[in-house]
């Protein structure tokens, strides 16, 4: 294998791919698309999150006796849905995520 010719060949099929992918737009190229598909293009900083989150996945898993949606994009890498019950606020127990330094914890009426 001529290591020359593998490098030609690889720097050649990339060329193709960014030119195929209109990897760089002038400004009519860039408005044409945006006329044709504007929502995908368009999108504010709160749908990219959303899209970002639901990218990553989401699992059914039992909680408290009842079926709960969890982001797989909170889950911890090193262990399964359901076993990380736990992670960032997930749990169940949404009043804990609101205490903290400065809150007051709610007064129990007897």
């Amino acid at each position: 294998m001529d290591l020359e010719r593998t490098l030609h060949e690889l720097s050649d099929a990339a060329r193709r791919t960014f030119q195929e992918r209109n990897a760089v737009l002038g400004f009519a190229g860039y408005m044409n698309l945006l006329m044709a598909r504007p929502a995908s293009m368009t999108r504010g900083a709160a749908r990219y999150i959303v899209d970002a989150i639901e990218a990553a996945g989401v699992n059914e898993v039992q909680a408290l006796g009842h079926s709960v949606r969890r982001f797989a994009i909170f889950d911890d890498p090193g262990s399964t849905p359901e076993t990380s019950a736990e992670v960032f606020g997930q749990e169940g127990r949404a009043g804990a995520a609101l205490r903290g330094p400065g809150r007051v914890r709610p007064t129990r009426s007897a």
